[in-house]
């Protein structure tokens, strides 16, 4: 289909010359011969409309790229509650390896010590369902009903939930805001303990200090506080909260309330989470290594860093910026060579003019000066259409950009700035070469 397109334009622009070229009044032709030295405005009028035509498109695709810039720049510098540097996950299903419930919590807390040995590693965790990893990147939530001493009657709690281990937060870099993490001996039944974000505590436990309060999660509470059917059933459990850690959110999300349970015995996929000083890709090999080693039949898959994992939130953003400034630069390049083609022609039309003018003084600057000012007035024309039909269909593609609304004027400037430089390096050349006009050849011909 595209090459059909192509094949369909260049023919319809081609041949749309030729035709008028054809029609030519050859008597017309040789009568105007007499006053060669003065330009066509019909001619210069159709190339100004082009140049103005591809000065407005190529103004709005390099003002599109350089909003999607910035909206990468602010998805990049969004806090998300873990410092990425240095992480890298690696999943593992116990399941795999027919590995029995009552041995995963064994399992798992040799897979964190044999992993904490290796060189260059500062912190080894695991968790079901980590930030940007395993089922979070997919947007899938875990949650239950949950009621607390705050908890007001009719009034349904919903809170999502992930099982980790000890050292989860300390490896992901997320600030414990009171109380403690979980310890080994947190990790053995009955699992009475619970950690809680902030969301959770300032939504669920009311004003007073969290650490301490009892949270019941379970069906009872759906129907206690008339909710509805949950997303994960169960009996109703007593909690007590241990600590409180920051939100973690990635990109475009909103914190919501969370609980971290002791991992236990795990039944889904689990991924392990090392910290490390070196290149955490590098430590992707030693890692399957090791989990083999300790268990062969249950390996590594995932691998990922975190930094990684990080940059995959915006990639939508990454490719249309890409596309919009290469599609921009394609068509700023179009429009330079427009320009450049009808200044050339502009001094060639004026060749007699231009050396009157400097046979009588005119300096080669103000020569230079008079040739840009005439020839890029379409230009600016099709820069400020081009920028206000941007701003104008950033209402359409405004849901893509974060941080920065259609009028940004850092987006506007900096591509204003871009475009000014191209048209008048384009207008530099035939611009100067007028300079170059012999007066005296110049009023012979």
């Amino acid at each position: 289909m595209a090459v059909g397109l192509t094949l369909v334009a260049s023919l319809l622009f081609g041949a749309l010359p030729a035709v008028l070229s054809s029609q030519i009044d050859l008597i017309g032709v040789i009568r105007q011969s007499s006053t060669a030295g003065r330009p066509r405005a019909s001619r210069i009028n159709a190339g100004q409309a082009m140049v103005f035509l591809e000065a407005a498109v190529a103004m709005l695709l390099v003002v599109a790229a350089a909003l999607f810039l910035r909206t990468i720049m602010n998805l990049r510098n969004e806090p998300l509650g873990v410092d990425p540097d240095g992480v890298v996950y690696a999943r593992v299903e116990p399941r795999s390896g027919a590995l029995p419930g009552n041995q995963r919590r064994a399992f798992f807390e040799s897979a964190v010590k044999r992993l904490q040995s290796l060189p260059g590693v500062s912190g080894v965790s695991a968790g079901a369902n980590p930030p940007m990893g395993g089922a979070a990147d997919a947007g899938v939530r875990t949650t239950a009903p949950v009621c607390t001493a705050s908890s007001s009657e009719g009034v349904a709690q919903i809170a999502a939930f992930d099982s980790v281990l000890p050292g989860y937060f300390s490896v992901l870099g997320v600030a414990v805001k009171a109380g403690r993490e979980f310890e080994w001996q947190d990790n053995a039944p009955p699992g009475s303990r619970v950690l809680v974000n902030e969301s959770f505590a300032a939504r669920y436990l009311g004003r007073g200090a969290p650490v301490g309060q009892p949270v019941t999660v379970g069906i009872g509470c759906a129907r206690r506080s008339g909710g509805g059917a949950s997303v994960f059933a169960m009996n109703d459990v007593e909690l007590t909260v241990v600590g409180v850690v920051a939100d973690m959110h990635g990109p475009r999300a909103t914190p919501e309330p969370m609980m971290y349970l002791p991992l236990l015995g795990f039944i889904g996929p689990v991924t392990l989470i090392v910290r490390t000083g070196q290149e955490p890709a590098a430590m992707i090999p030693a890692i399957r290594r090791a989990v083999r080693e300790l268990h062969a039949q249950i390996p590594t898959f995932g691998e990922a860093t975190l930094v990684d994992l990080h940059g995959r939130q915006f990639r939508r953003e990454r490719l249309l910026s890409n596309l919009f400034a290469l599609f921009g630069v394609t068509t700023l390049l179009v429009c330079c060579i427009g320009i450049y083609g009808l200044i050339a022609y502009a001094v060639t039309r004026r060749r007699a003019e231009i050396g009157v003018r400097m046979a009588i003084g005119a300096s080669a600057s103000s020569i230079v000066g008079m040739v840009i000012r005439e020839s890029l007035t379409a230009v600016f024309a099709g820069m400020v259409v081009g920028t206000v039909a941007a701003v104008a269909l950033s209402r359409w593609f405004g849901s893509l950009l974060y941080g920065v609304s259609g009028a940004d004027p850092l987006a506007l400037v900096g591509a204003s700035v871009v475009f000014l430089l191209a048209a008048m390096a384009a207008a530099a050349l035939p611009a100067r070469a007028a300079t170059k006009v012999d007066p005296v050849t110049a009023l012979r011909q």
